[in-house]
């Protein structure tokens, strides 16, 4: 049984290539002056990698074979999503092809070269996700990020659009049902659990998957106990972390309500929100929908107190957001005074 995980390199590739584009002229020329000295200096193949991917995308292509072939382990593949397809991409394209068609049963290249397809052939992304997943089967990144390759994807009809919505959050479920299993291994879904359930379920209801959005949503109210069934450790503390768990999964659920016409638990769920905001973020989208639907009396409630809490702050954007929120809740409120409730 594999795992995922890059066996090359570190972070630190990141930084290199990202600071690349820093370097003046004859710095720059000094580490192409090593390659030809010393070409498998893997220091200046990333600093003339990341120079090229930001001054210009065609001088990379040379160094970003080389890693394919030589290093496709490497951490900076991970990281890594060509920005146009152009000739340097068809030659990566055909590198990683091969590299994949050598090492078939590695997941590490798998879900490298699933990276580098993601932007302009979602489909073969989706492709070696979903076998680097079956490789590893204990893995939660993997699923997570075929979560996120089917969710970038866009049907040829609603049908398939709707299919490749639901694909997304069955993923996503797998990811949290691996997430949960005992471990003190770092993960991606540590501090971003909350947000990438709730952008899946946001995803689902759009596509009227209300199921879908439900059980992602119960998974958001349980985010504390997942972590303890993870690492007993994790469920101590951090209670900002569940609170704003909670707070989205009120949302969801509110707004799946709505969907079904039951349009008092939808008002329940909104005001439980209430109660369990957290000061950094704000969901306004049940809100602006309950009010769609003419239920402004706990609408108006709920954006007075988001008013009240962005006049307790100092600054600009405070100032901003208290007069926007104070403008819609007056809004809200004329339509109530006129009888729509």
């Amino acid at each position: 049984m594999q795992k995922y995980k890059p066996t090359e390199g570190s972070e630190e590739d990141h930084d290199i290539v990202d600071n690349a584009h820093l370097l003046d002229r004859a710095e720059a020329a000094e580490h192409r002056r090593n390659l030809k000295q010393n070409p498998d200096d893997l220091k200046s193949r990333l600093v003339l990698f990341g120079r090229g991917y930001y001054v210009k995308a065609s001088a990379n292509s040379e160094h970003l074979i080389w890693l394919i072939e030589n290093h496709p382990k490497r951490w900076i593949h991970s990281m890594f999503s060509p920005k146009k397809r152009n000739d340097s991409y068809e030659a990566a394209r055909t590198s990683w092809l091969r590299v994949v068609r050598l090492n078939a049963e590695d997941v590490t290249v798998l879900a490298h070269a699933a990276e580098f397809f993601q932007r302009f052939e979602e489909k073969a992304a989706t492709k070696m996700l979903i076998k680097a997943s079956r490789l590893a089967p204990s893995c939660e990144e993997l699923p997570r990020q075929l979560s996120f390759s089917y969710r970038l994807r866009h049907g040829s009809n609603p049908r398939e659009t709707r299919l490749l919505a639901h694909n997304s959050a069955v993923q996503m479920k797998v990811a949290i049902e691996r997430y949960a299993l005992p471990s003190t291994d770092d993960s991606y879904l540590l501090p971003y659990f909350s947000m990438e359930i709730s952008e899946v379920a946001r995803h689902v209801l759009h596509q009227d998957l209300l199921d879908d959005a439900k059980e992602l949503a119960r998974l958001l109210l349980n985010h504390k106990e997942i972590n303890r069934s993870r690492n007993p450790m994790l469920a101590e503390g951090a209670e900002g972390v569940y609170r704003l768990s909670t707070y989205r999964g009120n949302a969801i659920l509110g707004r799946v309500a709505l969907r079904e016409g039951k349009i008092a638990e939808a008002e329940d769920y909104l005001s439980k929100m209430i109660g369990v905001k957290p000061d950094w973020y704000t969901d306004y989208e049940l809100a602006e929908e309950l009010v769609a639907s003419g239920a402004n009396i706990v609408a108006a409630k709920y954006v007075e107190f988001c008013r009240d809490s962005w006049a307790s702050r100092e600054g600009h954007e405070a100032q901003e957001n208290t007069k926007a929120l104070d403008n819609w809740l007056n809004q809200i409120l004329r339509k109530a005074s006129n009888g729509i409730v």
